[in-house]
Parts: structure tokens; C-alpha cells; sequence
């Protein structure tokens, strides 16, 4: 019996021994690769073009994350909410890129059912900032199907750091996301303000804050005239004070208008020139008119059409003449055009002989 169990040990030494020296299948992690060399991913093209959703289904569950980016991608084109139930696993996938595409794709769906599993699937506690990009899109994502609820707290975050570009980001886009929706929260648009006036922040937030105060339509910055008016001073960038240009017209304010006159004379960028012309045209008639006269007359080509419009959709029966006179001064093609337009339709029946005259010019 001694002998037997020592040979029994014996043997199970040389059995282990002789499996530890076979090495361990390793499992290698596929390459991230969504390009075009990537055969899966170009078949997952053909079947988003052809919308064979019910095959790009399967792809979703895919051991390969870049096949599962490219299947949720595809879906993000189509808005069709019967894919949600599909999407949502995804926004806890373990590869970063794959999530933050999930929830672009869900954003895009408009489904007011993904405010809870998006907000679920933020990480808070992503000390190692492994989900950065996720948790950015998923911050852009509520602004496209949230509620005012939701929009309230994003419009009070006030713990990122200027370094937290990716989180920065996501919180202005989704700011401004619910701006295109038409739901605005005061503390919103002040914490727009106030990241746009911070030099320090990054420029890809600081340019959509910009952006929202340009385009958001009904936006009251009563409250912020000075703020407004003191980054308008401080900032050099066309691209920022194209927008700050609009957001003083906004103000509707004497000191506003008065602002917007005097850089005309100073500023050197047209592109700005012709957002505060659009600016001014918020203005009443009688204060800022003189001004659209002269620079319809501009030899560039942009500012002098801008001004020019102005006359066609603000004109004065009373300044026809003044619109057809104008006409030989004007530079441009697109100037005359647009003045002869403004004469032509302020022109009533008491000046039967000089728009006839018009006309026949036209």
C-alpha cells in the first residue's frame, strides 16, 4: 500500500510538472480597427446603407469591439427607436470608445425611454478617467432627449476642472442640445456666459458656448449686458466674436448699439463686420439705417450684400428714392441687386413714372 501511494504521488508530480510546462493559450484582444481594410466593417456599411437592421443586430454582440462600434454607428443614422432595447447593453460596454458611440446612437433615436439607462450608465466614479469619452457623449446625449429635470442639473455642474476638456464638452453640447429643443434654463445660459469670458477654458467649449448664444432663439441676456460687453473687449478670435457680435444685438440695449457702431469703424475681420451688421439690425430703424446705407456701398462683397438686405426686408416707403440712388453706388452686383429690389418694393403708386423707370433699369 506504501508503495502504491508513493507511486500514485510520483506519477501526479510528473502529470503536473509535464502540464506546467504547456503554456498557457493566451487570448489576444482583436486590434480596434474601423476602417475600410476591416472587411466586417465594410459589410456593416453595405447593410446601414441597405438598413438591413434586423443583421446589424447580431453585430452588436460581437466579441470584436470595433465591430460593435460600427454596428452601433450604423444605427445612430437611422432614428429608429426599436432599436433602443438593442443599444442599451452597450452603454456599459467595457471598451470606452464603444460606449460613447452607444450613446451617441441613442441620442440620436430621440427616445425620451433612454433618459434612465443613459443616466444610469454615467460613471461618477471613474477615478482612472477609463470612461471619459463615454461619459462626455452621454452628457451630449440627454441634451437630445432629456428632461427639464436633467437639464437643470447639467446646468449647474460646477466641479470640472479646466483640464476636464472631454467633461467640459459634453456639458455645453448638452446645454446646447436642449437650446435646439427650445428648453433654456436661466442658470444654463449663465454658466454658458461665464465659460465663454474664461480665457482659460478650453476653446472647444468656449466656441459652442459661443455658439449657443448665437444661435438660441428668445434668449434674454438682460442679466448679463456687462459680462457680455466685457468679452466682447477682452477677445481677439473672429470665431468667438462672431458670435458675441449676435449676442450683443440680443441685448437690445442704447450702450449695446452704441458698442456695435463704433467697432465697425475699428474691428478688421468682414466675417465679424457682418455679424454685427446682422446685430445692429435688431435696432430701430431710425438709429442704425445711415449705417446700412454706407456699407451697402462696401467693395466687399458679403458686408455690402448684408447690408443691403436690410433695406429689402426693413425698408421705408418714404427712403425709396434714397434705395434707387444707392443702386449706382453700390460696388457689388449683389448690392445693386438687393438695393434695386428694396426701391422696387417700397416704391407705392404715387411714384408710377420714376418705378417704372425702375423696372425697366431692372
Amino acid at each position: 500500500m506504501k508503495y502504491w501511494l508513493s507511486g500514485n504521488v510520483v506519477f501526479l508530480c510528473v502529470i503536473l510538472a509535464l502540464v506546467s510546462c504547456v503554456p498557457v493559450e493566451e487570448r489576444m484582444e482583436a486590434p480596434f480597427d474601423i476602417s475600410f481594410q476591416n472587411e466586417v466593417v465594410r459589410n456593416i456599411y453595405e447593410m446601414q446603407l441597405r438598413q438591413q437592421k434586423d443583421s446589424l443586430v447580431i453585430y452588436l454582440q460581437s466579441e470584436d469591439p470595433s465591430i460593435r462600434y460600427a454596428a452601433a454607428r450604423a444605427f445612430a443614422s437611422f432614428q429608429d427607436s426599436s432599436a433602443l432595447e438593442s443599444l442599451i447593453p452597450l452603454l456599459q460596454d467595457p471598451n470606452s470608445q464603444v460606449r460613447a458611440m452607444a450613446a451617441y446612437a441613442v441620442g440620436q433615436l430621440g427616445s425620451a425611454l433612454a433618459e434612465t439607462p443613459l443616466t444610469s450608465a454615467f460613471d461618477g466614479r471613474d477615478s482612472a478617467r477609463l470612461y471619459l469619452q463615454s461619459n462626455s457623449a452621454i452628457l451630449e446625449a440627454m441634451g437630445k432627449i432629456g428632461s427639464a429635470q436633467f437639464l437643470k442639473a447639467l446646468s449647474t455642474i460646477s466641479t470640472y476642472q479646466h483640464s476636464d476638456t472631454l467633461l467640459l464638452l459634453g456639458q455645453v453640447r448638452g446645454i446646447y442640445r436642449y437650446s435646439l429643443r427650445n428648453m433654456i434654463d436661466e442658470e444654463g445660459t449663465a454658466t454658458m456666459i461665464r465659460y465663454l469670458h474664461d480665457g482659460q477654458m478650453p476653446y472647444p467649449v468656449r466656441l459652442i458656448a459661443a455658439h449657443y448664444l448665437n444661435r438660441t432663439p428668445n434668449l434674454d441676456l438682460t442679466d448679463h449686458a456687462q459680462e457680455i460687453i466685457a468679452t466682447w473687449h477682452a477677445e481677439s478670435n473672429p470665431m468667438l466674436r462672431m458670435c458675441i457680435a449676435t449676442a450683443l444685438g440680443k441685448l437690445k440695449s442704447a450702450e449695446a448699439r452704441t458698442l456695435l457702431l463704433a467697432s465697425l469703424q475699428t474691428e478688421s475681420d468682414y466675417r465679424v463686420k457682418c455679424n454685427m451688421l446682422r446685430a445692429l439690425q435688431s435696432f430701430d430703424y431710425e438709429d442704425v439705417h445711415e449705417v446700412f446705407l454706407e456699407f451697402a456701398k462696401s467693395g466687399n462683397a458679403a458686408m455690402a450684400e448684408v447690408a443691403s438686405q436690410y433695406f429689402v426686408t426693413n425698408g421705408r416707403e418714404r427712403d425709396a428714392t434714397k434705395y434707387k440712388s444707392a443702386i449706382d453706388q453700390c460696388k457689388t452686383w449683389q448690392a445693386k441687386t438687393r438695393m434695386a429690389e428694396a426701391a422696387n418694393k417700397n416704391m407705392t403708386s404715387m411714384f408710377t413714372a420714376p418705378k417704372t423707370a425702375l423696372q425697366k433699369d431692372i
